[in-house]
């Protein structure tokens, strides 16, 4: 499973569970870690954090990184086999990697002080500064052009892959540009802008559900409604509580759609993709909406009609991820919004 539809997975997973009728050269370059005084602090560290996530992700160009990396594969597959790589093969690596490890030390040096705020970040940190490292090492081995160097850099740990970001982080934060900042690369051929603004504004709406509760009323009307519906189990007495959940579930869906149909692609190509994630997200209000009408209306049978699963193919939940892909925006938090 490739990084785009593992992490789209795993958002349906979130999704399903929550709401959804499952329908460089530094000396020291690791950060310090602090301990933040109170759960505002803290929170605003992690913030300050995912924001320069965010902004390394969304700056990021596939035209500064090696197409498909496949210089620096040719060379490892070159050694398997017992050949050595010719001086093509060796010129092309090399800059394969220059442009990596560019890529990742210019993440390494924009996260360095935002993660240094953050407990519990500094074994995630010494990993991926290590595969810079590991990059490094690869190219000292390419220059000498012996065969036995080369295996032991190309063949042995130097690496790409760093540490997962932290679970025990993660769950303080609303983003996951942060799990991904290091390998997610962005589509050849976005419309940038939008892509850039779409990326940033899901960010700030998943980060501002994150602080005001959306995910515990989802929590509330999953258990309370949504699976009683499924499992055809008598409903519960629908309180105050539960309806008051349900309204902010649907305003907050509402006010979400609306903040993102204020944008407009500037490329053709975006357009029947963006068009199709705004609608879908406009289908999964009105679907929010229905739900709190019901359950405001206290009628059994009208519950059970707006909690009932949909159609797959016309669950905004699916019609909305699969848009996404198209607009180079599956891996950003906007592939949330639905949850």
């Amino acid at each position: 499973m490739n990084a785009s539809r593992a992490t789209l997975a795993l958002v349906l997973t979130l999704a399903c569970t929550a709401t959804v009728a499952c329908s460089g050269e530094d000396a020291d370059p690791t950060p310090t870690t602090t301990t933040s005084g109170s759960t505002g602090t803290a929170q605003s560290a992690e913030s300050t954090l995912t924001s320069a996530c965010s902004e390394v992700i969304n700056n990021r160009s596939a035209e500064d990184l090696p197409e498909d990396f496949g210089a620096t594969t040719a060379v490892a597959g070159a050694l398997m086999t017992g050949e050595v790589p010719d001086a093509q093969m060796i010129s092309e690596a090399t800059a394969d990697l220059r442009l990596r490890i560019d890529d990742r030390e210019k993440a390494l040096d924009a996260l360095r002080e935002p993660a240094a705020a953050v407990n519990g970040l500094d074994a995630w940190w010494r990993a991926w500064q290590s595969t810079a490292d590991g990059w490094n090492e690869q190219i000292s081995a390419l220059d000498t052009g012996d065969a036995d160097a080369m295996k032991s850099a190309f063949l042995g740990i130097a690496g790409e892959s760093g540490a997962e970001f932290p679970e025990e982080v993660q769950d303080r934060t609303g983003s996951y540009d942060c799990a991904q900042v290091f390998t997610l690369v962005p589509p050849e051929d976005p419309d940038t802008g939008l892509y850039r603004q779409a990326a940033s504004m899901c960010t700030a709406v998943v980060e501002r559900r994150f602080g005001e509760g959306f995910h515990e009323d989802a929590e509330l009307i999953f258990r309370e409604a949504t699976r009683p519906v499924l499992t055809r189990e008598d409903l519960p007495e629908i309180t105050a509580g539960i309806r008051d959940a349900a309204g902010r579930i649907a305003t907050e869906k509402r006010r979400t759609a609306d903040e993102l149909g204020e944008l407009s692609p500037t490329v053709s190509t975006a357009l029947d993709p963006w068009d199709a994630f705004t609608a879908a997200l406009d289908a999964d209000t009105d679907r929010a909406e229905s739900r709190a009408d019901a359950l405001h209306g206290g009628d059994s049978e009208a519950i059970v009609h707006a909690f009932s699963p949909s159609r797959r193919d016309e669950d905004p939940l699916f019609v909305g991820t699969d848009a996404l892909d198209d607009l180079g925006l599956g891996d950003r938090d906007c592939a949330r919004l639905f949850a």
